[in-house]
């Protein structure tokens, strides 16, 4: 794993047992209570990621894997109302399933600045069902996230040796 850190920030949460932030690529593991495991020290919690948000100190890019759809959920919902203000949000919220959408589309909309409010916000749910090539086409996303747009991408178990999870 490169321990590069990535200049505009951005976390990979993995929401139920191991956490890793944004190309920094250190691990920490928090196994369950029956496990016999010791934690490594290598990311934020979801407790983290929550308390950024409020703060305010919101990334260019997250990546939720787990099978906690509930916690993902629950952080997605916090980002979205840091990230869009409620009148805004018809304009800068999209939502899609990597199961049925059109991927340009959906680089497209990440690639357009906000109307209205500072920041537009792009979910991409499942990105682990996505296809080789539509997901090559959100490297140039993830390699170089737009300051402007809140980028958050959901799996329930990411594939480590493609190449999109590689640049995360």
């Amino acid at each position: 794993f490169r321990k590069d850190v990535c200049p505009s920030g951005g976390y990979v949460l993995k929401t139920n047992n191991v956490f890793r932030k944004h190309r920094s690529h250190q691990r920490i593991s928090m196994p369950p209570s029956r496990a016999k495991r010791s934690p490594r020290n290598t990311g934020p919690t979801s407790a983290q990621v929550l308390a950024d948000i409020q703060q305010g100190t919101l990334h260019p890019l997250y990546y939720f894997y787990g099978p906690e759809d509930f916690e993902q959920d629950t952080l997605i919902r916090a980002l979205t109302e840091a990230a869009v203000e409620p009148p805004g949000r018809s304009f800068n919220l999209d939502t899609y399933q990597a199961e049925d959408m059109d991927i340009s589309e959906a680089v497209n909309q990440a690639l357009t600045f906000p109307m209205m409010t500072k920041r537009r916000m792009v979910v991409i749910k499942r990105v682990d069902k996505l296809p080789d090539a539509a997901a090559r086409e959100l490297l140039p996303l993830v390699e170089n996230p737009v300051e402007s747009t809140v980028l958050v991408m959901t799996a329930t178990k990411p594939d480590a040796r493609k190449k999109l999870y590689l640049e995360l």
